[in-house]
Parts: structure tokens; sequence; C-alpha cells
């Protein structure tokens, strides 16, 4: 049976490890991010025409009792993709516009809606999208961080010994830096020779290139930015 390395931090490692396991695959969970909260929270008052959210994380992060946070509630919340969109909806905002996973795309369709004063909720090491287009169009957006993804220093002495027996088919990566990640702890283990045995299934093209510099038994990205598609990727290249 085909085992599968989850490197995607929790609680979102372990929805996807019950995905995969109920797929017929067996699975290691060892998130190379970990969550953190930013402390003091920020305050979250201005008059913003929308709020964007590019990652669940950020709901999460999102404190219920903060200053600013109910007003937010009742103006248009524009998600990255749907499983964003769901905790949103959840968390209690009354307006969600569902992206396809793409940032760059995101920010084109909060334009498109007449935008022009929008607050991103993020992480501190958000990626270059959507503010970059939404910048370019006129919008004018306060970017908040909410949380801090850690970067893990090592691999696990399980994780090591997986990677010697060659007890690990695939490895799976949702974002640029968790495959930088792990091509710096690969090469601090000095393990990139296991590599040669692993199929790399990464969400994106960008998270494709960032695992450059290390020789897999193959590296491939999923044709849409979302999990669904991300696990379609691996049924074909890495059967159960």
């Amino acid at each position: 049976m085909t085992r599968v390395w989850v490197t995607r931090p929790d609680p979102l490692g372990a929805a996807t490890a019950h995905s995969l396991t109920l797929a017929g695959y067996q699975v290691v969970c060892e998130p190379l991010l970990f969550y953190e909260l930013v402390e003091p929270l920020p305050s979250l008052s201005g008059a913003f025409s929308c709020v964007v959210l590019t990652s669940r994380m950020a709901v999460r992060a999102m404190p219920e009792k903060a200053a600013g946070i109910e007003p937010l509630l009742a103006i248009p919340c524009y998600c990255v993709g749907a499983q964003t969109a769901e905790a949103a909806q959840a968390f209690g905002f009354s307006v969600v516009h569902v992206g396809q996973g793409d940032a760059k795309a995101l920010g084109e369709r909060i334009l498109a809606d007449g935008h022009t004063n929008a607050l991103h909720l993020c992480a501190e090491d958000h990626g270059p999208e959507p503010s970059q287009t939404l910048m370019a169009g006129g919008c004018r957006l306060q970017q908040v961080p909410l949380y801090r993804m850690q970067a893990a220093m090592a691999f696990s002495q399980e994780i090591i010994e997986r990677l010697q027996r060659e007890t690990i088919q695939a490895v799976l990566f949702y974002s640029p830096r968790t495959a930088a990640c792990f091509v710096r702890c690969m090469k601090v283990a000095r393990l990139e020779a296991c590599c040669r045995s692993l199929i790399a299934v990464g969400l994106s093209q960008a998270v494709r290139a960032d695992l450059d510099g290390i020789a897999f038994q193959a590296v491939v990205a999923s044709a849409s930015p979302s999990e669904e598609s991300l696990l379609a990727c691996l049924k074909d290249v890495c059967p159960p």
C-alpha cells in the first residue's frame, strides 16, 4: 500500500490525512510549518468596502471579540477557495464570494466588483497576491497579519528513519514555503539521495519550483490550486 507524507499544518493536515485514509492510502503526518497567533492582536477598525481571506488559517486566527470585527461581518468577504469560504461563513460573514484557488484572480475579481478599500486578513509571511493586483488596480489595501507559520528546523527521527528505509512513496506540498523548508531540512539531514524514490506532489507550479535542487523520482503539480485537484493528481501518479 502507498504511504503518503502530509506536510500540512494541523488541523488542516489531519483533515487531509483522513481523506487519504478513506481513499486507501497509508499516511504519515509531520507538518513542516507550525501555526502561531500574532500577539498582541491588531485592531481591525476602519472603513473598508470588503474583506479578503487567502487562507482558512486566517479565519481560525480571527478573534471573535476583537475591536472592529462585528462591522466586518456585514461587508463582502472574498475568499481564495471553497474551504476558506466555508470557514468564513461559519464564522459569521454574511456575504461570501468564492474564488477558484488563485489569489491573483481573486484580486482581479475584487477590482471588477468596484472595490477601492480592502482589508486583507493574512499571515505575517503572506504571498505577493492578491495585494500586487489590487494595488496596481488602484485599490487601497490594508494587510493585517493575524498569525505566523514557523518553519521546522529539522525532520523528526521517525521521518528520517522512514526516508532511509524508503517506506514513504509520495509527499504532498501545499505552499512554496513548505517546499523550501523540506529542501532545507533534507540537506541538513544529508538525505537528498532518499528523494530519488519519492514522488513530490505540489499544489501549484509555484510550489513545484521551490523543490528545484533535489532529484525526485518525479515532481508534479495539480491542475488547479485546490485539495481536490491535488489528491486527484496524487491518485494519477501514485495510486493507493
